[in-house]
Order: C-alpha cells, then structure tokens, then sequence
C-alpha cells in the first residue's frame, strides 16, 4: 500500500475489511512507517482516522481504510474508484458488501490482493476467490497462494506436536486450516447476517461490563444501565464459563421485540459462587422474570442459587431459573407429527426465525455480527452439526435466551383459531406447534402463523 501511494498520482486506493479493529492495526503500521521517514513524511498533506482512515499526498494520492462491519449496506465504499484495493481478514466479508465492493474499482481497471484465513465455509466470498478454475479469463490464476506455518522461521517439531495435540490430530479441520492453509472439509454459515442485521439500531445502547476474579468485588448495580423505558418484562441468557468467559445478557420486551440492552462478562476464572453472587444481583436490580443457564459443563451457579436451603432459598430462583443442556433433546409437534431436535438446533432455528421477523433489537456494533459469523455448519442426509469456536459465546448465550423463552411460554403456542387446515412453520424450516388440540396463542406472543383455509 506504501509503494501504491508514493508510485501514483492523482488516483484512489482502498483498504476495506469487516471489522474496524482490523483497518486500524494495518493503517496505524501505515502511518507509523510514513512519520518514521522523512521523505514519506514531507509528501503527506492530510492525515484522518474519523468516520474512515484516510491519507492524503500532495501528489493527489488517497489511500482509504474503510469496515464494513457497522455499515450492511456498505456505503461507505461506494463512489471510490481505486486503481488498486486491498481486502484484510476476508473471510469474514459479507457477501452484501461484496457485492458492492465489484463497483469500487477505476474505470482503467484495478489491481487486487486479498488476505485472510481459510475456515470451511464454502458460501463466502472468500472461498469464491479461492475457487481454482482453468478458465484463462480467470484473474487470479495460478496467484492463489496457501501459506502454511511451518513456512514460520520459528516453527520445530515441538510446535508440530503441540498442534497436532490441541487441533485434534494431523488430519482434523482445525489443524488443516490453522497449521496447513487448507479448507478442510466443507461447511456453511450458520446465520443470515442480513436478518441479523434488520434487527440493529444506532439508537440501541448496549454496554459492555467486564470483570476477572481480580475485579468482581467491584461490580456494582450503579454501573448497570436503567431499564429502557416501555419495558414490560426483563428476561435473561448466560452462557456459563470458568476457563472461558461466562457471558450474560439482559433483554428488555418493549412492544413486540426483545431489546439487548446489557452484556456482562465474568472472565480469568471467577468461581462458581461468585459468579451466582453477580447474577443474584442482576436478577434483583432488572428484576428478571427468567434467565435461561447454560448447565452443560457444570450446574454449579444454577444449584446454588436454587438450593432450597442456600443463602438465595428466599429468592424463589426455582420458579426463575430455566437450565439449559445443549446435549438435551427437546420433543414438539408440528401438524400433528411429533419431532425431536437437539437443544442447540432447536434453538438456532428459533433464533433463525425471530431474526428474520425482527424480534430482537440489537446495537450497531460489528462485534455481535463478526461473533455470530464464527460458527459453522456442516449438514449431511441424516445429521446437522454445529460448531462453536470455544472463546465465542455470545451465540449460546442467545440460545439459552431462547430456549428458556420457549419453555417459559410454551402455553401460548398457536394463535386462537380452530380453522387450520394447513399449519406452516414458525420457527426455522421445521416449524414448533404444541400438541394441544384447542390452540390458544404463540409463543412468540402474539405473533400469527400464517395459515391457508379451505
């Protein structure tokens, strides 16, 4: 990008990438090289970091460093015609932004390099670039490069052993992709970031609180935020961690959406009882009518805080405390026909569907997107997986959100009608109705099924 910017005059040239923490790591080395050289420095008009990097030469060059990841409709990048682009961290790369990333070139034509990590998915433009063909017309023939770290200058049989251990073998996904630069068997996107999207806000506030076993004896109720105005309920998730951060996050019902307005994370190992002790007192500030609790590895903070003759017996947390087993099958109808879905299926098709009707209200930030595009899927004839990176737990912890929604008000299912002919899905492609002959409401309150009567 150096060499771009001080080669040509009177031209355009663009960095873009998903997150802006990836945009500012390159274009702060870019400007910390420029003022380390006199010369550099002397041909340098304007220097700008707000609302988008941009460096200005006297000879009319402008370099651009722009995310996408607060911007779905990628805006920002359009009307800049470079006459070279440069896409860092390109896995994650929206296929919305891509598309309008095609315009963003000179009318001359363009020189490109993208950079990223290979991880699986086969529906993101990264793979489409990474997708060899023998067709002459192809631009990046023969200039598609896998850069394995044994190549690293510090890599030894050790490092080789220590990866093969932790990545689950030599011929695991994890280690072909992280040691060997290969794709590995092939998976897909789990969410659709555009549906995600249609549900954020820059008029949502969501702070993030963080605390470590050094820090916790510092949480108060005075840095929580107030409940949003209009709230007719507050309800709770937490993914539930020791090793790996807990994450809890408070909803607020206002109307017909559920708004994130707080996230908590409890990090470096804070022991169970302490971690009950914080959610004990999130529950009595918000005053949450149910928090689903991840009690796949441990039930710890759960048992405690519903422990009948625990220091929290009078806080009745039995009747408010919904545990969540993700290894657990959950049983419902649909049409009449019963079905079975692992806990965690179950409630990514629910958060699928209250995704695309706009259930949530999120806040603009390009972390909750890049967390939700961390996970994969792999889908064969007779099974679905689900992968989770282990230091991502946002996406469990709406799960938990979920799957205590459901059972909480798994009474109100269907919308009063005895004239279903023809019952469609609700959630997901799989649809959830209970078994009840005389339907009376849905579980999403209130919101119709669509129907066809005869």
């Amino acid at each position: 990008m150096i060499m771009c910017l001080f080669k040509f005059c009177d031209e355009e040239l663009v960095l873009s990438s998903f997150r802006r923490l990836h945009i500012k790591d390159r274009m702060e080395s870019v400007i910390r090289i420029i003022n380390a050289i006199p010369y550099f420095t002397a041909l340098i008009n304007r220097t700008r970091r707000d609302p988008h990097y941009e460096i200005t030469t006297c000879t009319g060059m402008t370099l651009y460093g722009i995310s996408v990841g607060d911007d779905p409709t990628a805006i920002s990048i359009q009307g800049k015609h470079p006459i070279a682009k440069f896409g860092e961290e390109w896995q994650v790369y929206g296929l919305s932004a891509w598309k309008q990333w095609q315009s963003t070139v000179s009318p001359r034509g363009c020189e490109e390099l993208y950079c990223g990590c290979v991880d699986g998915r086969v529906d993101t433009p990264f793979r489409q670039l990474d997708t060899h063909t023998d067709d002459p017309t192809d631009k990046f023939r023969h200039r598609r490069f896998h850069v394995p770290r044994y190549l690293d200058p510090w890599w030894n049989e050790q490092t080789k052993r220590d990866c093969i251990l932790n990545l689950g073998g030599e011929h695991s996904d994890d280690y072909l992709q992280q040691v060997m630069a290969n794709w590995g068997s092939p998976s897909s996107s789990v969410w659709d970031t555009m549906a995600i999207y249609g549900c954020m806000s820059k008029e949502v506030s969501c702070p993030l609180l963080e605390y470590t076993n050094e820090t916790w004896m510092s949480f108060s109720e005075m840095s929580l935020p107030e409940i949003p105005k209009g709230t007719s309920k507050v309800a709770a998730g937490m993914d539930v961690g020791f090793t790996e951060p807990s994450e809890i996050g408070v909803f607020a019902k206002i109307g017909d959406r559920w708004r994130l307005f707080v996230r908590i994370h409890l990090r470096n190992k804070i022991i169970y009882d302490q971690q009950a002790e914080i959610v004990d007192r999130i529950m009595g500030f918000y005053r949450i009518e149910f928090l689903g609790i991840d009690i796949t590895n441990s039930p710890s903070i759960s048992t405690t805080l519903k422990n009948e003759e625990g220091k929290y017996a009078h806080k009745f947390y039995g009747d408010k405390i919904i545990d969540i087993h993700f290894n657990e099958v959950i049983s419902y109808e649909v049409n009449g026909d019963e079905k079975k879905q692992k806990a965690k299926l179950f409630a990514t098709d629910s958060l699928r569907a209250m995704f695309r009707r706009r259930m949530f209200e999120l806040p603009m930030d390009e972390e909750i997107i890049s967390l939700f595009n961390t996970e994969k899927q792999k889908i064969g004839d007779t099974f679905t997986s689900i992968k989770t990176p282990t230091y991502v737990h946002l996406p469990e912890m709406f799960r938990c959100f979920a799957i205590a929604y459901f059972r909480r008000y798994s009474e109100d299912f269907i919308e009063g009608s005895n004239n279903y002919h023809l019952m469609l899905p609700v959630v997901g492609h799989t649809g959830l109705f209970r078994s009840s002959s005389s339907p009376q409401g849905t579980i999403y309150d209130k919101i119709p099924v669509r129907r066809i009567i005869r």
